[in-house]
């Protein structure tokens, strides 16, 4: 008993042949529905109660008529940094300045084993020629 599916006819003239270009070349779609309703709500503009925002005892701030969730979020952030949270103050500084590269550190083992190998190669190679034969590399 064969596990497989069989093809239609419509689904064989339509199947893809060999040394065509691809169907889907940018493949499968990625779908990120939570940073999708993420994104929608930050759009969306903030409601009037939302808009004037405390920050520290006496100052307020009023976010204006255009003001979205992002804006509002963004000064949430703002806040929790100046509250002394440190994971807040880095958020903001890479958003702004982009994160800090991290270092690479490598340390090469058997360089001397390799330059070995190398100029093992070469004096084959020399040899090779001197004795009228064709290096192809």
């Amino acid at each position: 008993m064969n596990k497989r599916a069989q093809l239609t006819p419509e689904m064989k003239a339509h199947k893809w042949k060999k040394g065509q270009p691809s169907p889907n070349a940018s493949g499968r779609p990625k779908k990120k529905p939570i940073t999708e309703a993420y994104e929608v709500l930050c759009n969306k503009k903030l409601p009037a109660a939302l808009r004037i925002v405390e920050f520290g005892k006496k100052a307020k701030i009023d976010l204006g008529e255009n003001a979205t969730f992002a804006d509002w979020l963004a000064v949430g952030l703002m806040q929790s940094a100046r509250r002394g949270n440190p994971s807040a103050a880095a958020e903001i500084a890479d958003r702004i300045e982009g994160k800090v590269p991290k270092p690479v550190d490598m340390e090469v083992t058997h360089k001397d084993e390799l330059t070995g190998r190398t100029r093992d190669a070469r004096v084959l190679r020399r040899e090779w020629t001197m004795a009228g034969a064709i290096w192809r590399s």
